[in-house]
């Protein structure tokens, strides 16, 4: 295997850059993703000075619902690594264009508490992908290290649609549990997201990706309304049940977008030894996604 390029930021990138970049690429079609004969080669980028912010954790908390509190949320770190996560997805020798790509899946590890205040050194990694039917998938590998040993980790799924003719493998989300099937709920809460929920978020994660925020915007990018990060939603859900201690290993599959304004049902309960959780239609039932906290090491 060969070793990757690697990009090294003092600073963070900038999110409106790297969406600029996507956008642009879209337009000129500059990336037409990788294949068998033109497989996508390592990439990494690191910043070893990205700050966990007081205030934009205690912001986080407010928009995503989590209750008053000092310690750093499991799915907050996500936001500090995705600049860089654009910037590999925008790099000249990725070959997965941005625009074009749809989250999948997330499995979030934490092994020790982050601090307000704390200094992360940052890693993320692409390397590879695998074909599915009706695309092909990638993992973006994050790893956060404070005083020098791995705290958080991640890998973040990415889908993009393409015909791949005699293509081998499962279509995204094929795993989860259909509706109304599965562990008991023990709990269930609706939820009402107001027509800036997307604009809310982006206000305090900094992604402002248009998909997220007005009718015409999300327009542009053939959307008819706008809709809600899957990270937010992801957040919302975990704000909302107890969180095992430390370490503790998070996963999630995006099975839908949630179009904004709209109502949705929050449900979790006990299963396997963990906790399971949903984001549903609150009359349909249909999942937006599906997640638990499993037993760390599984």
């Amino acid at each position: 295997m060969s070793d990757p390029v690697r990009i090294v930021f003092e600073r963070p990138p900038s999110l409106g850059s790297g969406y600029r970049r996507a956008f642009l690429d879209a337009l000129l079609r500059r990336k037409r993703g990788p294949t068998t004969d033109q497989p996508q080669e390592p990439l990494e980028a690191a910043c070893d000075h990205l700050a966990i912010d007081p205030g934009q954790v205690q912001a986080y908390r407010r928009v995503c619902g989590f209750p008053e509190g000092t310690e750093v949320p499991v799915t907050f770190p996500h936001i500090l690594a995705a600049p860089l996560h654009l910037a590999l997805l925008t790099h000249s020798r990725c070959r997965i264009p941005a625009a074009g790509i749809i989250h999948a899946r997330n499995l979030i590890r934490q092994f020790r508490p982050l601090a307000p205040g704390q200094v992360l050194a940052v890693t993320v990694r692409l390397e590879g992908h695998r074909e599915v039917r009706n695309g092909y998938e990638a993992d973006v590998l994050t790893e956060a290290r404070a005083e020098g040993e791995v705290a958080w980790e991640s890998v973040t799924t990415v889908f993009v649609r393409r015909k791949s003719p005699g293509a081998q493998g499962d279509s995204p989300g094929k795993s989860a549990t259909p509706p109304g099937e599965g562990p008991a709920v023990r709990q269930s809460l609706e939820v009402s997201l107001p027509p800036d929920q997307g604009r809310r978020y982006a206000s305090v994660s900094g992604d402002y990706n248009p998909i997220h925020l007005y009718p015409w915007s999300a327009r542009l990018l053939g959307f008819s309304r706008p809709i809600i990060h899957g990270m937010w939603s992801l957040a919302r859900c975990v704000a909302a049940i107890p969180a095992p201690p430390l370490p503790q290993a998070l996963e999630v599959e995006f099975r839908r977008p949630i179009s904004l304004p709209g109502k949705v049902r929050l449900e979790a309960g006990e299963s396997d030894g963990g906790s399971f959780f949903r984001m549903v239609h609150p009359e349909t039932g249909k999942a937006y996604l599906t997640g638990r906290f499993v037993p760390f090491g599984s």
